[in-house]
């Protein structure tokens, strides 16, 4: 049923569930997590018209056969367009739900955190509020650290059996990253790369470290998470989505 335009009610007069429906419900701005969720709330009662606010900020409204964004909008001329953002503390996972879709297939992620233990941690991908830990669902092309005052390398990585994408490493000190995934949304391989810069306990030199590595499955993915392989971590992130066109 089609939003019913504009209605001025007079007092006394008798409220109906079609009036509520038709000239309330349906032609509110309703707020989602994400795309997942909108399509789950609204699979059997979307409309014409409908508009609905997903993610961090993106405005979308319903054209009668799918779900087209308003704002930022398609004839935006900015390539990159922020999708949401988390702060954490002392976090044992920090988990990112709903974030990818069809909208785009690239998607560029940036932040910090602290560890409380040193130990690296992972990117595990994520469907359904669900991590994919499996072993051996995850390759890596391969990676290395360098420090980043003598350019030395101090080590070089890759493995076919992990749980996760090798992501980070550091402990006392920041460490800054960012990441960008390649079709995590598609029914392919999602592909992933990593840059980032940090600092250890009583080292007198910073680290450097990139990899880079593929999912083995082509499941199509919803969200990530960050896992330290122990203690916590703390710090923020931001998630964009680059443009197709």
């Amino acid at each position: 049923m089609a939003g019913l335009g504009y209605k001025d009610f007079t007092a006394g007069a008798v409220l109906t569930a079609a009036q509520v429906d038709g000239y309330l419900m349906e032609q509110a701005v309703m707020n989602f997590a994400g795309t997942a969720a909108r399509g789950s709330a609204l699979t059997s009662v979307q409309a014409a018209g409908m508009v609905a606010h997903v993610g961090g900020g993106t405005l979308t409204v319903y054209n009668g056969t799918s779900w087209a964004e308003v704002y930022p909008g398609t004839t935006s001329t900015s390539g990159l367009t922020y999708l949401t953002q988390a702060t954490f503390s002392a976090a044992s996972a920090v988990n990112v739900n709903d974030v990818f879709s069809a909208t785009y297939d690239t998607y560029m992620l940036k932040g910090y955190f602290t560890a409380s233990v040193q130990g690296g941690s992972k990117i595990r991908m994520r469907v359904s509020s669900v991590d994919n830990s499996t072993a051996g669902q995850y390759y890596y092309a391969g990676g290395n650290t360098r420090y980043t005052v003598s350019s030395t390398i101090a080590g070089s990585f890759g493995s076919t059996t992990a749980t996760g994408f090798d992501f980070l490493g550091g402990d006392s000190a920041t460490s800054y990253f960012e990441a960008t995934f390649f079709e995590p949304f598609a029914s392919r391989l999602t592909g992933l790369t990593c840059n980032n810069i940090f600092n250890r306990a009583g080292a007198t030199d910073g680290f450097w470290q990139t990899n880079s590595g593929t999912t083995t499955v082509t499941t199509s993915y919803t969200g990530f998470s960050i896992v330290p392989a122990s203690g916590t971590i703390t710090g923020f992130l931001r998630v964009y989505g680059l443009r197709n066109s």
